[in-house]
């Protein structure tokens, strides 16, 4: 929490030299928390105390500078802040004041492609995470688990924005279960996705008992890292349920989604940034089960609301033309195709 790292950095300033490694760390560490919870006063103080350090004791050209700067790369910002933001990543990574191979690179890099994704640029966002995986590559090592989980995130963008499946499946069987499954704790923080989309590669690939087994892995998994009433045990439902419906289990998949709608929506879980998001993508998996189980109007009611909290968003957080596709595609099953043609000319202007 925030108070740890202050409470710490305050005892280590009195024992220490402020230029110990660990103070840096601790500054940047602390800075980004404060971006998260929106402390700006708390921020801008913080980030005032440790640009006098970086001045008294580094050249301008210190990669500490580098380093402060690059705790700004943050896609959770607003849309106009979040495209300068990424100018200044663009222009930071083009200049040589970044060596190529240094864990900065990786943050702005990791930001890039978050931004690539929400404005789905995927070209972009490919590129990106092959340039994480070089740096990881030269950092870590060859035979490393943190480089071969940066593979397994290539493998989820693959399955879940290109069709090489067969790329993601090899990544899965060398990087995953070669490497990575028998060296992370099941309480990593990157297991859950991981097992989420090895559970929707089964499924791509007509494996579908192995597919049910690793959902019951997720679940399991989601069950025992979070609280019952956490907004990403919400999320994690809701992705089961999607799978679920997939694999044609709808019973399972009302019964999860039904349960990932009331957590997300929990009146405590509507400050975290995720809710908006969050909430449009249960909604959106409730309208396909509405849709198969032919509860039409149903199904338009939840993809018209997604539509206004996506149009309401002030952050990047997908495309609303998504939805005109979801509900478009329910009105062509139920033969109104007079409401599809003006939900699309609607829509497609936009863009």
């Amino acid at each position: 929490s925030f108070l740890e790292f202050d409470n710490t950095l305050n005892d280590l300033k009195k024992k220490t030299n402020p230029t110990n490694l660990l103070a840096h760390d601790l500054y940047l560490n602390q800075l980004n928390l404060l971006l998260i919870n929106e402390n700006r006063a708390k921020y801008l103080n913080t980030k005032l105390e440790y640009e006098k350090v970086i001045d008294k004791y580094y050249p301008k050209s210190s990669l500490h500078r580098v380093n402060l700067k690059a705790v700004e790369f943050n896609s959770k910002f607003s849309k106009d802040r979040t495209k300068n933001l990424e100018n200044d990543a663009l222009n930071l990574m083009s200049s040589k004041s970044v060596p190529k191979n240094y864990r900065t690179s990786i943050r702005v890099y990791e930001f890039l492609y978050e931004v690539s994704l929400a404005e789905q640029r995927y070209a972009n966002a490919e590129t990106y995470l092959n340039y994480l995986l070089d740096i990881k590559k030269e950092l870590c090592g060859e035979n490393s688990p943190e480089y071969h989980l940066a593979k397994i995130n290539l493998a989820n963008f693959y399955l879940d924005f290109t069709n090489k499946i067969d790329e993601a499946g090899k990544i899965y069987k060398e990087s995953y279960y070669q490497i990575v499954a028998k060296e992370i704790a099941k309480n990593h923080k990157d297991r859950i996705n991981i097992l989420n989309h090895l559970a929707q590669w089964y499924e791509f690939t007509d494996q579908y008992a192995l597919a049910d087994k690793t959902l019951q892995e997720a679940k399991d998994a989601a069950n025992d890292k979070f609280k019952n009433d956490d907004i990403l045990f919400g999320i994690e439902l809701d992705n089961i349920a999607k799978l679920q419906l997939k694999l044609g289990q709808y019973d399972k998949a009302e019964e999860n989604i039904n349960k990932a709608l009331q957590v997300i929506d929990l009146k405590k879980n509507r400050e975290y940034f995720e809710w908006r998001p969050a909430y449009v993508s249960a909604l959106q998996t409730q309208a396909r089960l509405y849709g198969l189980k032919g509860l039409f109007d149903e199904a338009e009611s939840n993809l018209d609301q997604t539509r206004r909290l996506i149009l309401k968003a002030d952050v990047p957080m997908g495309d609303e033309l998504s939805t005109a596709k979801e509900l478009s595609s329910l009105l062509i099953q139920l033969g109104r195709y007079s409401a599809t043609d003006r939900l699309l000319n609607e829509m497609i202007p936009e863009y």
